[in-house]
């Protein structure tokens, strides 16, 4: 399978998000696999050291000062096993997220009010 679309189902608020597309295909090639990286808004590109559960403070240390709203794009690397509840939540204006072969756990409400996500890459 290359991809398709999906709706995610948020179960704290009993609706379903818009329909997003997403691809599944092997590891995509990156400066480093142990960084998480961001891409925000305005192009800059930030990286910071990946623990292995991923949090919103993660997110939000790694962006410090600017919010969190000003991520388009995040690649997750294989070091992590786990993204935890809220994650990206409130991340609005973020288009594609690439997470790593190794995730395992998807906390609830991880894209919640990310209206622009286009892709989700799961390889």
């Amino acid at each position: 399978m290359d991809g398709g679309s999906a709706r995610i189902y948020d179960s704290t608020t009993a609706t379903w998000s818009e329909t997003i597309s997403f691809s599944i295909r092997g590891a995509e090639k990156f400066l480093d696999y142990s960084k998480i990286l961001l891409w925000k808004t305005d192009g800059e590109m930030v990286e910071v050291d990946a623990p292995a559960v991923v949090t919103s403070t993660t997110i939000e240390q790694a962006l410090y000062p600017s919010p969190r709203n000003t991520i388009a794009k995040a690649h997750i690397p294989d070091s992590v096993t786990n993204i935890s509840y809220g994650t990206f939540f409130g991340c609005e204006y973020m288009t594609s997220i690439y997470i790593g072969k190794n995730v395992t756990k998807l906390g609830g409400d991880l894209f919640f009010n990310c209206s622009t996500l286009q892709t989700l890459t799961i390889p």
